[in-house]
């Protein structure tokens, strides 16, 4: 009898220690187990008045409010993590210039990454899309872009949506999505609404850098900076240059508009947007309940010097979709 007790108490103990994202909650005199993986995660970058990441800041020093109820902060992450970067490359219209110079740009960005970082590129044209677990080179993607694998998708939305639904399985808890292109959409299969819907469900950050076709005009990033610079293009209207601002914004992004075709300045965005990346922090709450619904987000900074000129940028709503347990 005694061997069968200790038997029990051994198998019930791995059972508990294999189970993963166990929240223990104790309630006077029961105690209930609570398996969870429903916590959410709120990226949150600080920055000061002069655009500059503010760092080391405590947990206690920020509040988050779900729906306006004051949510316990429950994980807490300010570690330089490793990232995850699905960039989509729009490639009509583009020049045997300005495509050698993304790709410049990104192979050298690819070469800077930590080793725990990791990226794949979705480029396509109206030939079809091809998908790329590295940055190939600029013979590599005109040689697949040729005969592409796959005849769609070559819209925007559609390319968007297609990385969205891959760095959802990204190893990396911080993920952005990056695109390039002239924000101008092609009849794609699925509308704005379904991918912003898409977008907000993954948990990703939305970085966009928008090419204008003028010559000689400087990147500069529109959902930050005061000043109204409006990028042209031949295919793009006012409303898909909106739209994608849109979708960076309510991301907690942003999205750069200009001109050169400089391969170093375009490897200085993608460095910038590594960089706010890292130097986000990682806030975690339960929700009261998992009823699939969209809520909104506010965080705020208490018991900070200075922080009535800090800016917070983070996702501001998310919907607590229910995750199985595997």
């Amino acid at each position: 009898m005694k061997h069968s007790i200790e038997r029990f108490i051994q198998i019930s103990l791995a059972i508990l220690l294999t189970t993963p994202c166990v929240h223990i909650l104790a309630q006077d005199r029961d105690e209930a187990i609570r398996v969870d993986t429903n916590i959410v995660l709120i990226n949150v970058l600080v920055r000061d008045k002069n655009g500059e990441a503010v760092r080391g800041l405590k947990p206690e020093q920020f509040q988050v409010f779900d729906d306006e109820t004051n949510r316990p902060i429950e994980s807490f992450s300010s570690d330089e993590a490793a990232v995850s970067f699905g960039i989509i490359y729009d490639m009509h219209p583009t020049t045997d210039e300005r495509t050698r110079s993304v790709i410049e740009s990104l192979r050298q960005f690819k070469a800077e990454l930590n080793g725990n970082d990791d990226v794949f590129l979705v480029a396509f044209n109206m030939r079809g899309e091809q998908t790329f677990d590295f940055i190939p080179t600029f013979g590599q993607l005109q040689k697949h872009l040729a005969q592409p694998d796959k005849r769609e998708p070559y819209s925007l939305y559609d390319a968007v949506y297609l990385a969205s639904d891959r760095i959802q399985s990204s190893r990396n808890r911080k993920r952005v999505l990056l695109i390039i292109s002239d924000s101008a959409d092609h009849h794609g299969r699925h509308t704005f609404s379904e991918l912003r819907g898409k977008v907000r469900d993954i948990k990703a950050e939305v970085y966009a850098v928008i090419f204008d076709e003028r010559e000689g005009y400087g990147y500069s990033d529109l959902t930050r900076n005061s000043r109204d610079r409006y990028p042209f293009s031949v295919d793009a209207s006012p409303l898909d240059r909106a739209s994608i601002i849109d979708l960076t914004l309510k991301s907690g992004g942003s999205t750069f508009v200009g001109g050169s075709q400089n391969a170093q300045r375009l490897f200085t965005i993608y460095t910038q947007v590594a960089k706010n990346i890292r130097s986000y922090y990682t806030l975690g709450f339960y929700p009261d309940v998992i009823d699939e619904k969209q809520h909104r987000v506010r965080v705020k900074l208490r018991n900070v010097p200075g922080s009535k000129d800090f800016v917070l940028t983070y996702q501001p709503s998310y919907r607590n979709l229910k995750h199985p347990i595997s």
